[in-house]
């Protein structure tokens, strides 16, 4: 079985403002024992510890208390047998792909068309992720310039200064998408990574 996780990304977000914004969510859900408090080494990562998953996770999923057993997603079936079940909190210009992604298309968000991947887009989200400038990327159909966290990657990549990487949860709930949303007063973009 390989890994999943669903990515909730905040592209608009600038980097002056994610500390306190990570700071707030994480509060947010350990409160509300979404997650646990204390950071473990329970995500798919070299360098970064996350947060395992608290005894009402089920909270932020699109499932309902009711139907836990059903999903076999009971808190002590959930906790403990995946080594890799926790949110992995990801900071200061990150993206995270899809790589079972279609990779066809993206959404210019001036004039709303789908273009193909143009052949500049990757030249552009490095300049982006290395902070070197040049981070607009122009459509071949309005030729509108916008900047790269602005355009619309479908369901295969989402870029940002806060990203939140669930770990093999279940899918989270468009409810706490949105709460979130509010919290820190930033539009979330979501998507589901298999890998």
């Amino acid at each position: 079985m390989s890994d999943q996780s669903f990515v909730i990304a905040f592209p608009l977000l600038p980097a002056s403002e994610m500390l306190q914004a990570s700071e707030s969510i994480i509060s947010y859900l350990s409160n509300r024992n979404i997650i646990s408090d204390q950071l473990s080494s329970c995500v798919l990562s070299k360098e970064n510890f996350g947060y395992a998953p608290g005894i009402k996770f089920i909270e932020a999923t699109v499932f309902k208390e009711e139907r836990v057993d059903i999903i076999n997603c009971n808190f002590a079936a959930f906790s403990s047998k995946l080594q890799v079940n926790g949110l992995e909190v990801l900071m200061d210009r990150k993206c995270v792909a899809n790589a079972s992604g279609e990779w066809q298309f993206i959404q210019c968000p001036s004039c709303s068309e789908m273009c193909p991947y143009l052949e500049e887009f990757s030249v552009v989200l490095d300049h982006w992720l290395a902070k070197t400038g040049n981070e607009l990327l122009t459509c071949n159909v309005c030729n509108d310039a916008s900047p790269v966290t602005l355009w619309g990657f479908s369901n295969d990549m989402v870029l940002g200064n806060l990203i939140l990487q669930f770990w093999n949860w279940p899918e989270i709930s468009k409810e706490l998408c949105e709460d979130l949303s509010q919290l820190i007063g930033y539009e979330a973009r979501t998507i589901l990574c298999r890998f």
